[in-house]
């Protein structure tokens, strides 16, 4: 894949972008808390808050979510107080995630590995409540990893990183389906994702559908009841009270710092026009 020409300054350092992810947050909790939504921790995020009591120095992502009727209002409604944010719907072609992105216009992303449309960035997820047998979650999250694997073959450079997994099969996929919309698989998966929860009564467990670890996102559904507001970063947003059990299940011993670089390529200031 031929990549366009970008126009940048400067490669961000870890610093700057936490700078910028920590006003889209900012933006969006007080969007959230004005409008009586939770806005949940997730994932390195809520680890963060909970080990290091801030944001992980070496990550280069949020992780937040709404409960599924919170997710839809809020897409429906947010509106960034900052020209320089931009809300990405499941819709905008592009988002090449199954979930909202608020992205930041002046930055671009680069990566050796994958198309990237945007620049720094926070990911808010749905958080679905359901009540599955075992084999239907198992199915559906073969489903997923599946729609996952097309669409990173969908939006690879056609380059792996050397702990890349199954790289003969995408290779494969990447020339069987040379022009496969990464964004359209994301369509799909966020359609799943809702379909799979809808018109539940009696909800037994609850949590992300369509994230990218599968069944260590999903917990009973008292983990997402049982919660309180804490204060991250200067912002008001939630937590589970049982954020030792979500973070375990997650992460395994999450209280061994794991160093993890540049997981989403490295961020540029785009030149001003």
């Amino acid at each position: 894949m031929t990549k366009e020409p970008r126009t940048m300054v400067e490669r961000l350092t870890t610093e700057t972008v936490h700078d910028v992810m920590r006003a889209m947050l900012n933006d969006v909790a007080t969007f959230a808390n004005t409008h009586d939504l939770k806005l949940f921790l997730l994932g390195g995020t809520l680890l963060g808050s909970v080990r290091d009591g801030a944001l992980i120095p070496w990550d280069d992502d949020v992780d937040v979510g709404f409960a599924r009727k919170d997710y839809d209002r809020f897409m429906a409604t947010y509106q960034p107080s900052n020209p320089r944010f931009e809300l990405l719907t499941e819709t905008n072609p592009q988002n090449l995630v199954p979930y909202l992105r608020v992205v930041d216009r002046q930055t671009q992303a680069e990566s050796d590995y994958y198309e990237q449309t945007h620049g720094i960035f926070i990911d808010i997820f749905p958080i679905d409540a359901f009540n599955k047998k075992p084999w239907q979650l198992k199915c559906f999250f073969v489903k997923q990893k599946g729609l996952n694997i097309l669409r990173n073959v969908g939006r690879s450079t056609g380059r792996y990183p050397a702990d890349a997994k199954l790289v003969g099969l995408k290779r494969c996929l990447k020339a069987v389906f040379p022009h496969l919309s990464a964004h359209r698989v994301a369509r799909l998966q966020s359609k799943m994702a809702r379909k799979f929860a809808q018109g539940t009564q009696h909800p037994t467990q609850a949590g992300v559908l369509n994230g990218m670890y599968g069944p260590k996102e999903i917990f009973p559904v008292s983990m997402w009841q049982n919660a309180h507001q804490v204060t991250f970063e200067g912002m008001p947003v939630w937590q589970p009270n049982a954020a030792d059990q979500y973070l375990t299940q997650f992460f395994g011993n999450w209280r061994q710092p794991v160093k993890n670089i540049d997981k989403h390529g490295s961020f540029y200031l785009k030149e001003k026009n």
